[in-house]
């Protein structure tokens, strides 16, 4: 399946694979599915696969959750990222516009629905370390504490302003979310 137009929203942390391979999970919006998606795996050291750029791929189905999906010839990472062809890109005014529009859930929504991955307004975070990693203490209705996997995410100039969560489930544990990015905003919290 070819994907037009897919806008990166977040990018976690490089991961190791069973096979050695060194891979990030990529949270993008598919404006062809008008969905959240999820990319996974791509290769760690892409300059096409970086948040605000549109990109254009070709996918296959990942995993048994919705809207997962892997480059098609993932087993060679570097070559499938040669593929990716970046259509656009959109500056963080128009990025942060493009958070604001998607649909907002929590982690209980998520769970009922069933789905894998969604956008979090939370009333109250804090950021807590938790044997030196980041956890993202949070508040939707109920609360959580998630482990914050943006590589990007700098707990040393962190601030309490309003976060856009990116979550995602672990594909093991699917009631089990992380925090795939944590971003600055001007979105509207939800009522507590």
């Amino acid at each position: 399946m070819i994907l037009e137009d897919v806008v990166v929203l977040s990018i976690a942390k490089p991961v190791n694979l069973s096979d050695g391979r060194i891979s990030k999970c990529v949270i993008g919006y598919s404006n062809d599915l008008k969905e959240l998606i999820r990319l996974y795996p791509t290769y760690h050291k892409s300059k096409k696969v970086v948040v605000g750029n549109i990109l254009k791929l070709s996918v296959i189905r990942g995993d048994s959750r919705d809207y997962s999906f892997k480059l098609d010839n993932s087993k060679n990472l570097k070559r499938a990222d040669r593929k990716i062809k970046v259509v656009g890109q959109l500056n963080w005014f128009n990025l942060r516009q493009l958070l604001n529009d998607l649909p907002k859930t929590t982690v209980k929504e998520l769970n009922e629905t069933k789905k894998s991955m969604g956008i979090i307004i939370p009333t109250k975070h804090e950021i807590r370390r938790k044997k030196g990693k980041p956890f993202l203490n949070y508040y939707d209705g109920k609360e959580h504490s998630q482990q914050i996997l943006d590589n990007n995410f700098n707990t040393e100039t962190y601030t309490n302003d309003n976060l856009a969560l990116i979550v995602g489930n672990h594909h093991a544990y699917r009631n089990a979310f992380m925090v795939i990015s944590a971003i600055p905003t001007e979105i509207q919290r939800m009522e507590e």
